[in-house]
């Protein structure tokens, strides 16, 4: 019976000795080179912009090219804004508009800093002061002034 168990514990030492064997050839491998895939090109998305609608009646430009594509929608003005300067301005400071003779402080604008050269898209001129817009086939002035420019537009509102 004696040499039944010393036969069991020869079968236990060649399983752990071939168990270390391949745990040692498997550290040893090689580690796989990760798979280089190329990026993916892509065509940058095109955002069409919403075409600016035809006024009934055109709406009249003086002085500066600050102000352009003045129309009324609705029961608001939308315009486009440059800042013909040299210098970045903000709105309210550096530059100001002028709604039917108010100052207008908070209009609805992509943004309020404007680089020198730079355009903006402003939704509504009048901001929170919706209520200066006159509609019913009226007149609206909006001014914009810079340092050493301004502009004038006058859009009427059906």
């Amino acid at each position: 019976m004696a040499k039944k168990s010393k036969n069991n514990n020869i079968y236990y030492i060649a399983a752990a000795v071939i168990v270390v064997v391949i745990i040692v050839v498997l550290m040893m491998r090689k580690p796989a080179e990760p798979e280089v895939t190329e990026p993916e090109v892509t065509e940058p998305e095109v955002v069409e912009e919403e075409p600016v609608p035809t006024p009934s009646v055109p709406t009249e430009y003086v002085g500066d090219q600050i102000i352009s594509n003045a129309v009324c929608v609705g029961k608001t003005i939308q315009a486009t804004i440059k800042n013909t300067g040299t210098e970045t301005v903000e709105i309210g400071r550096g530059m100001t508009i002028q709604l039917n003779g108010m100052a207008i402080s908070r209009p609805v604008c992509e943004k309020t800093t404007v680089a020198a050269g730079e355009s903006i898209k402003c939704d509504n001129l009048a901001g929170p002061l919706a209520g200066l817009i006159r509609t019913g086939g009226k007149q609206n002035e909006i001014v914009v002034k810079l340092k050493a420019a301004s502009a004038q537009a006058t859009v009427t509102c059906d």
